[in-house]
């Protein structure tokens, strides 16, 4: 069977489309290769990624890991949740390795090149870098994709019209949808799609629109979708259900709605 590897290493010197003239390396997916429960789609390699080569390193790439922290039912991140003591934090190299072995999360993007000045994702630079990407899915055979970003959600269900637009990712977050992909010995594979917020999108404009806001609704989507992974890992395959708490800091939505009157 092909694997992961072969795949990237048939990807690493991609000349399929014009990034191929301004990135510094082609950015392969990273984690959790046997089994991958969730495969995490973004959009595009970012600055770090890009000097890196291996996706969400930068500081999209932290908010993403404490948010998977925050719902995880490894021992190390429930204590580090729990804890009052605020010097006490954990590098981003080791919370994405425990994240990656824990929740058999696999990260990768639509693209595999960054775009100049972190440019959105062209029509023609998805289709040129969308084989690689349905073979890797194909690959993996997760049991959810999560979309992260309206490009990834528009990809991967296909809802991205013909002029490269589609819903937004606030119309599709908070409902599940399906991504279909080319079979080998049946016609199609279908997986569900759960669509987030990118990360990258909080650090600019939280869930609420309010200045050093929240997260929370997008920390619940990840926790719905964690939980739908434990509750289809348990029907298919017997794997006890972990108990899963969302350990975020944010403020309860009472105390939410007080600030948000506060700051009209």
């Amino acid at each position: 069977m092909r694997e992961v590897q072969d795949l990237q290493r048939e990807w690493h010197n991609c000349d399929r489309c014009e990034l191929k003239n301004t990135r510094t390396r082609v950015v392969h997916g990273a984690g959790k290769v046997d089994p991958t429960s969730i495969l995490l789609v973004g959009e595009a390699p970012g600055e770090n990624e890009d000097l890196q080569g291996v996706p969400f390193v930068g500081d999209a790439g932290m908010k993403l890991a404490e948010m998977l922290m925050y719902v995880s039912h490894d021992d190390r991140l429930v204590q580090i949740c729990n804890s009052e003591d605020e010097e006490k934090t954990i590098e981003l190299k080791e919370l994405r390795e425990i994240l990656f072995r824990t929740e058999e999360i696999f990260m990768d993007n639509v693209i595999s090149c960054r775009p100049p000045d972190n440019q959105n994702p062209t029509k023609p630079q998805i289709a040129a870098c969308y084989p690689r990407l349905e073979e890797l899915i194909y690959i993996l055979d997760p049991i959810l994709i999560i979309a992260a970003g309206g490009f990834a959600f528009q990809t991967l269900t296909g809802k991205m019209g013909k002029s490269g637009k589609g819903p937004g990712i606030q119309a599709g977050r908070g409902s599940l949808h399906t991504c279909t992909i080319q079979g080998r010995l049946c016609d199609t594979i279908t997986y569900p799609v759960l669509p987030i917020l990118h990360p990258s999108f909080l650090l600019r404009q939280p869930d609420f629109k309010i200045k050093n806001g929240w997260a929370d609704k997008t920390q619940n989507d990840i926790l719905r979708a964690v939980v739908m992974v434990d509750i289809l890992k348990n029907h298919y395959f017997g794997i006890s259900m972990p108990t899963r708490v969302n350990r975020s800091p944010f403020p309860p939505k009472e105390d939410q709605a007080k600030i948000r009157r506060r700051t009209k």
